[in-house]
């Protein structure tokens, strides 16, 4: 909007647009935990709180990476990298003969 002909008036309306936005987006932010304030005071709130808190922690721990992956393989090529995974993965008993 800047780079419009039109001067003081194209740089005006630009301003008064980013702080139209930001006031927009600081009035969003303090609705939203209003909200969220809110529903966490119930058991249905804490209970999603704690659902998507395993969720996330889940998949910061085990990595979202393999999800990924698999979620993109076809169908028999993920069983046939599950099935060598599998087969690859010493048992209980080769790992102690192992040491």
């Amino acid at each position: 909007m800047l780079a419009a002909p039109g001067g003081r008036a194209a740089v005006t309306a630009a301003v008064a647009a980013a702080l139209a936005q930001l006031y927009l987006l600081f009035w969003a932010g303090k609705t939203v935990a209003a909200l969220a304030g809110r529903l966490l005071q119930t058991r249905v709130g804490v209970t999603l709180a704690v659902g998507q808190t395993a969720i996330m922690l889940a998949l910061s721990f085990a990595g979202w990476v393999p999800v990924a992956a698999w979620w993109r393989l076809p169908p028999s090529r993920a069983r046939t990298v599950f099935e060598q995974h599998s087969e690859s993965r010493p048992t209980a008993e080769e790992g102690a003969a192992a040491v």
